[in-house]
């Protein structure tokens, strides 16, 4: 048995804003290095408060400050900590390093936005006539929709004047809940043009009569 043939479908359409400008590729790049710095100085320092969390657990709490116990004439211990004063210090610089990178990213991501907009600008004016082709044959078919549905509506129109009973016969097919009513000039097809006129996307004297607002 012979497989049926399989139609040659066009290749789906691409567009990548990493052609049109080389900046967009670099500054995505820095953009995501910037974040993943961020996210693992927010790990490290998760880490590190853990750390100065338990290490201040196991110390013996008598709940008294050193101060208090100095003028009390208790026994103050006094030895000092490196490990963690290293921690608080390491504390300190994430939160400058934190800081910094996190300036460098919001300018890298303004730098980005305008890189995507300028790669933007490249790739539509290069599709633009194709995008203007397409619309142009949307609104013929919009407009050739609507014509058949108004044909349609003339038939049901005459059964109705001469008293037919034909829905139980004939089922009803109108198009108006995606088209509109056939005689409405405000109908979606009617919109639908007019919008597109006004963009400047189609020619406004292409808008039959009974579709003209």
């Amino acid at each position: 048995m012979f497989k049926k043939a399989t139609p040659n479908l066009p290749l789906p359409m691409r567009f990548n804003l990493r052609d049109a400008t080389p900046d967009y590729d670099k500054l995505a790049e820095l953009c995501a290095n910037l974040r993943a710095a961020i996210s693992k100085l927010d790990s490290e320092e998760s880490e590190l408060l853990t750390r100065l969390s338990s290490k201040a657990a196991a110390k013996p709490h008598t709940g008294i400050s050193a101060k208090v116990a100095e003028l009390l004439g208790d026994d103050v211990d006094e030895t000092p900590d490196p490990l963690s004063e290293g921690i608080r210090t390491r504390l300190t610089e994430i939160n400058g390093l934190r800081r910094d990178t996190r300036a460098a990213l919001d300018i890298a991501t303004e730098r980005l936005q305008r890189a995507r907009h300028e790669a933007s600008k490249v790739i539509c004016a290069s599709v633009r006539e194709d995008y203007l082709a397409r619309v142009r044959k949307l609104a013929d078919a919009l407009i050739a929709a609507h014509e058949a549905n108004v044909a349609l509506f003339e038939i049901t129109t005459a059964l109705d004047a001469a008293d037919v009973s034909w829905p139980g016969l004939l089922p009803p097919a109108p198009a108006n809940r995606m088209l509109g009513a056939a005689y409405d000039r405000q109908n979606r097809v009617a919109t639908w043009l007019k919008d597109a006129a006004s963009d400047g996307l189609i020619d406004k004297a292409i808008i039959p009569a009974g579709l003209s607002q």
